[in-house]
């Protein structure tokens, strides 16, 4: 990743829409915050944006990969006590990694591991 422009083709906006959507999730979980609750939705929304799935570079943004920063952003889910959330941060997850991420291969390969009946 190098110089000002995105390795591949993306709208502004749709980068920042990503950005809003990740501040969402943090929000989510925030018991003070009137966003509390919802991250099974914020995290659908996350997995319905065809954007997150692209290994994209935004130097101007500090963003080395848009499908790598939105995954970890993620991970924290992937073991959330909310069974709901749990699921939804899965198949959003499972949605969104890319093949070639080895962190994500290896978070998917945990799960499909656990012991956890639901997953």
């Amino acid at each position: 990743c190098g110089g000002g422009e995105p390795l591949m083709p993306v709208e502004v906006e749709d980068v920042q829409k990503i950005l809003h959507t990740l501040d969402m999730l943090d929000a989510a979980n925030d018991p003070k915050n009137t966003l509390f609750g919802t991250a099974p939705k914020v995290l659908a929304q996350l997995a319905g944006n065809r954007t997150c799935r692209r290994n994209i570079c935004v130097p101007a943004r500090g963003i080395v990969s848009l499908n790598i920063l939105v995954t970890t952003s993620m991970s924290p889910y992937l073991n959330h006590p909310d069974q709901k959330t749990r699921l939804a941060a899965i198949q959003a997850f499972a949605a969104i990694a890319l093949a070639s991420d080895a962190a994500s291969r290896q978070a998917l390969t945990g799960l499909l591991q656990d012991a956890d009946p639901d997953v």
